[in-house]
């Protein structure tokens, strides 16, 4: 089993970007909700997990999205 950890409150140096608070989008670009966290795992280092929190809108209020479900968008 592979051991996995979190960004939690990990402060990122000046001149690094934290992507913890991007707006993340579903497949028919509606705005699902913000990066809360990202799971990833020890060994490897790869991110497995993006944690989304939707703000309220489902009752969980935080879910997962596998990284393999993810892709890059530019913002114009």
């Amino acid at each position: 089993m592979a051991h996995v950890g979190t960004l939690g409150s990990h402060r990122f140096s000046q001149g690094v970007d934290d992507i913890r608070g991007a707006t993340v989008y579903g497949a028919e670009d509606e705005k699902i909700g913000k990066l809360d966290d990202v799971i990833f795992d020890h060994a490897t280092m790869e991110i497995r997990y993006l944690v989304v929190d939707s703000g309220g809108w489902l009752e969980a209020g935080k879910f997962l999205i596998p990284i393999d479900q993810v892709y890059c968008r530019r913002e114009a």
